[in-house]
């Protein structure tokens, strides 16, 4: 078995009941994660605030610290938020993130698993639906059941704008390279299945038109 290797931060998170983002470390980062981490870098307090982070600690989680400003993960923006959504992370300044946490509220997660997460939205006007993850390929988006396109808040965070209304967002990950090999994969269980038929089907056949051997030798008898 394969040893597991994991971030000591996981431990701290663990004892301190808190949740926490991570990567894997030696994956390939998509690009928009890459963005994140050098908006990190750059201006760490207002990229933490900015990806729902509410917490940081120290090693070994011997002290937390709460993030001023931090925004929830998923948030439903209007007004002048709203138009910030479309302001990549790299020209946003700390009076953009007041006016992105003045602007927005938090919106309810109801379901969530690997590929899939769902959110209820009760919106009193247009405006934007900000789920604070990564904005990665093969992320797709149904709104009341309808297909939407997403977007990219700051160049980071998946998104979709919505009208006024009570709504239902479904975000779910389902890649053209899934889709495409399972497709694949059904075709050819169809072809294997229908090849089987054909062979199953040809055996009979011949069994029905050619004689057996000792039948051949051994005609039988005509009766009278």
């Amino acid at each position: 078995m394969a040893e597991l290797i994991y971030s000591g931060m996981v431990r701290a998170a663990v004892d301190g009941r808190r949740s926490m983002a991570g990567t894997n470390e030696a994956g390939v980062f998509p690009a928009a994660l890459s963005r994140y981490l050098r908006a990190v870098e750059r201006d760490a307090p207002l990229a933490l605030a900015l990806g729902g982070c509410s917490h940081t600690c120290g090693r070994g989680g011997t002290w937390w610290s709460a993030v001023p400003g931090a925004l929830p993960r998923a948030r439903f923006a209007t007004g002048r938020a709203a138009e910030l959504c479309d302001v990549d992370v790299e020209r946003l300044t700390r009076d953009d993130l007041r006016a992105l946490g003045a602007g927005s509220r938090a919106a309810s997660i109801v379901a969530e698993g690997p590929r899939r997460v769902r959110v209820e939205v009760d919106a009193p006007i247009a405006g934007m639906l900000v789920l604070a993850d990564t904005a990665y390929p093969g992320w797709t988006c149904r709104v009341d059941g309808g297909a939407t396109p997403l977007a990219a808040a700051h160049g980071l965070f998946r998104a979709v704008r919505l009208t006024a209304g009570r709504h239902e967002v479904e975000v779910l990950y389902s890649p053209r390279s899934f889709v495409v090999g399972a497709a694949a994969s059904s075709v050819g269980v169809a072809v294997l299945a229908l090849l089987s038929v054909i062979g199953v089907r040809r055996g009979a056949s011949r069994s029905t038109r050619l004689p057996r051997a000792a039948d051949a030798a051994n005609p039988p008898e005509s009766i009278a």
